[in-house]
């Protein structure tokens, strides 16, 4: 006898109750079956909403940082901790902003008096204040430090007077923790360790490319801080040489 009429044989044999229960059975056990895969689909389908959920809420959050209209300070300059992605940052100023032109002129006396003198710089001794630093990253790998302040004049040499507040902007780049020159914009101040000083201006004119993003200093302050010096109000330290302002011919004007 073949096997397949030896199991049809012993089928045969087997009570009709059983083979109910059996299919029976058959029947539930494929049900559950097809109600876990929908079980599944459905958890599937709700992570799958979850994460969309997540990051829309995420793109949203971001764009609302992005788009943010901007905040202004009391003196009308814009704040620059609401610019998007700035963190501020409590970095002694020496590290930020101590990257002058290495690559430029050390000037004699007469040199650095012609300099301070030149009628496109504004020369004031004062002491900084509402000191603010942040730092902004951008697509090229660099970072840029961005600090405004305003300055309190003491006595003003060239181009403004005593007691006036002047607003200023500086800015720097790193690039690996090493500075790099862009375009004309470089600083040398110290002032969070060093308030007061002889500090040396031009007008905000330059434009700011960070990224995507090109800001216009005059946004931020009038005026652009490229170097302070050591004074006392009577001498100045200039890379290690002490001036009278009187011999620099500052008051002349």
């Amino acid at each position: 006898m073949s096997e397949q009429f030896m199991i049809l044989d012993a089928i045969g044999q087997i009570d009709d109750a059983y083979l109910e229960q059996y299919f029976v059975m058959k029947h539930v056990l494929a049900k559950k079956h097809r109600s876990r895969v929908l079980v599944r689909r459905w958890i599937a389908l709700c992570a799958a909403c979850l994460s969309v959920v997540v990051l829309v809420a995420f793109a949203g959050a971001t764009l609302r940082g992005y788009f943010s209209p901007p905040v202004y300070l009391e003196n009308g300059k814009l704040d620059i901790s609401s610019l998007p992605g700035a963190q501020v940052v409590q970095t002694k100023g020496e590290l930020i902003h101590n990257v002058h032109s290495e690559n430029g002129d050390i000037f004699d006396r007469d040199g650095l008096s012609k300099w301070l003198k030149d009628d496109n710089k504004t020369v004031a001794y004062g002491t900084a204040r509402n000191i603010q630093t942040i730092e902004l990253n951008d697509i090229m790998g660099r970072v840029w430090y961005i600090t405004t302040f305003e300055i309190e004049v003491i006595e003003g040499f060239n181009n403004c007077e005593d007691g006036q507040i002047l607003t200023a902007v500086s800015v720097s780049c790193q690039v690996h923790g090493e500075p790099e020159f862009i375009s004309s914009l470089f600083s040398r101040i110290e002032i969070d360790h060093m308030a007061t000083g002889l500090f040396a201006l031009r007008n905000a004119d330059d434009s700011l490319q960070v990224g995507l993003r090109e800001y216009d200093l005059i946004g931020f302050a009038d005026y652009y801080a490229i170097s302070q010096f050591e004074c006392d109000g009577q001498n100045v330290k200039y890379f290690g040489i002490t001036y009278d302002l009187d011999d620099l011919g500052l008051r002349e004007n």
